[in-house]
């Protein structure tokens, strides 16, 4: 088990090692989960990652991207349409 003090104005100086697990570093920001077995702390890029990823489950399917070579074409495309839309002369 790894403690931590709060200081004056709910300020906390997390030790290294917790600081190692939640791969977290200077300037990151955590997130606080509240749940039936109290409070867990989370890396809160990690969580907004998990989160997308949960969210777009399935979708790649859906929209018939259904091989790898089909993700490249869309990729291309779409890395296309943006450039032209960004760098296009618009004479």
């Amino acid at each position: 088990m790894t403690q931590a003090k709060m200081l004056d104005g709910g300020r906390m100086t997390l030790p290294p090692e917790v600081r190692n697990w939640l791969r977290i570093k200077a300037g990151d920001r955590v997130a606080f989960i509240r749940d039936d077995d109290g409070v867990r702390m989370v890396n809160a890029a990690l969580l907004a990652i998990d989160e997308i990823q949960t969210a777009m489950a399935g979708e790649a399917e859906r929209s018939g991207l259904d091989s790898d070579e089909k993700i490249i074409d869309c990729c291309k495309s779409v890395r296309r349409e943006l450039y032209e839309e960004r760098y296009a002369r618009h004479d």
